[in-house]
């Protein structure tokens, strides 16, 4: 302890002032350098591993908070954990917490109550060489709560599973290297927000969610046999997504979307997306759309839709600022529109260099199975379009405007 006299007016105070080194209730620091089972979790006196904090007692608001400190996390303390209880784990310096199966089959961390894995610094808490990194467990009345915020999955099958979830919030984390699916998702009546995002090489699956936010997302370089975004919602707003070099060997080189649902896309661009079936970038179906401000360059299609095909039953399209350039399909060089639309829009739209080997250079509507297909007159503002080729015609599509 320490003694020390201040003067109040005229007279001195004595202070006595105590150093404590015990875990404040509830808080919890781990390290596993320097760490030990019998040590009390202060910061100066840390845990080994999470398993002796998660075996500690929580706060008096019923969480549990762990503190990761610098060095690598491995063995059955620290990988393969269960969280049934409200749980915090921070990083909060600049110096890597890196979770490392080596190659082995577990899940790190496995939760079925409100839980948070979050760094402060950008990207410092990794998960590495396992099966899965978090698996997220509710039930379909629950309404709890998941974050997870600056994280890095790099060489693992699959970096986030979870199922019933009622908020899912997945905040700059980044999906690297050899992993068959990055997100997989299987909830309904749920909130999934992924936000500043990156994908390299890795797809990821949105499986009967209900609500959808993907706001400054990048996906690069993911070349797959479905999709690289595979997403079934019945809400998505997508809101600066950045696309480039992605391939499928089925249909939606970059994407496929599908509902009964609507979407709404502002300001994206897809550069280089290319599949052996239809839709180059984007392939949807029961879907009610909007696009704005989006740009579809290179894209190509083996079948149908060099940018977009659309088969779906729904309400209306409006595609509003979208730019299609140097696309391809067999029909419809830049996009694709089947299935049923009573109320359509072209509103400042632009066509440049586009392909078709058949027909359509621009946009092709109802070739797949026209009797069946009731896609009504477009109506356009400003479309332009210059420089498409191909035998057939720039547009197959009716419209109740001449362009």
């Amino acid at each position: 302890f320490l003694l020390s006299r201040v003067m109040v007016g005229t007279k001195f105070v004595l202070f006595l002032f105590i150093s404590y080194s015990f875990a404040i209730k509830g808080i919890y620091f781990v390290s596993p350098e320097t760490g030990s089972s019998k040590n009390d979790g202060s910061r100066s006196s840390p845990f080994f591993s999470v398993a002796d904090a998660l075996n500690a007692p929580p706060g008096s608001n019923g969480v549990l908070v762990i503190e990761l400190l610098e060095g690598t996390y491995t063995g059955p303390d620290n990988i393969g954990l269960v969280f049934n209880n409200p749980t915090e784990i921070r990083h909060t310096e600049d110096s890597k917490a890196i979770f490392d199966c080596n190659g082995g089959q577990q899940t790190v961390f496995t939760a079925t109550s409100d839980f948070s894995v979050t760094s402060f610094k950008y990207n410092t808490i990794y998960f590495q060489n396992c099966a899965e990194g978090i698996r997220i467990n509710g039930t379909a009345s629950n309404q709890k709560t998941f974050t997870l915020q600056h994280l890095t999955f790099k060489d693992v099958t699959s970096a986030i599973y979870s199922t019933d979830v009622a908020y899912l919030h997945i905040i700059r984390a980044k999906f690297q290297n050899s992993m068959l699916t990055a997100i997989g998702i299987d909830s309904y009546d749920s909130a999934l927000v992924l936000r500043a995002c990156s994908f390299t090489g890795v797809a990821f699956d949105v499986e009967k969610y209900g609500h959808l936010i993907m706001e400054l997302v990048t996906v690069e370089d993911v070349h797959t046999e479905k999709s690289p975004m595979n997403i079934q919602a019945e809400d998505i707003e997508i809101s600066f997504l950045g696309v480039k070099n992605c391939s499928s060997s089925s249909s939606g080189g970059a994407m496929t979307l599908t509902g009964p649902g609507e979407v709404a896309m502002l300001a994206g661009q897809f550069d280089s997306c290319t599949t052996a079936g239809n839709g180059g970038a984007i392939t949807m179906s029961q879907m009610t759309s909007t696009f704005e401000n989006v740009r579809f360059f290179d894209c190509k299609a083996s079948g149908n839709g060099g940018a977009v095909y659309d088969d779906s039953i729904g309400a209306e399209f409006l595609y509003y600022h979208v730019r299609f350039d140097s696309c391809s399909a067999t029909y419809g060089g830049a996009l694709d529109i089947e299935g049923r639309y009573f109320d359509n829009n072209f509103n400042n739209v632009v066509f440049t260099n586009n392909f078709a080997s058949v027909n359509g250079s621009c946009a092709a509507c109802c070739v797949n199975s026209p009797n069946n297909c009731q896609v009504g007159p477009i109506d356009t503002v400003d479309v332009y379009y210059m420089d498409n080729s191909g035998p057939g015609s720039l547009f197959t599509c009716e419209f109740e405007q001449n362009i």
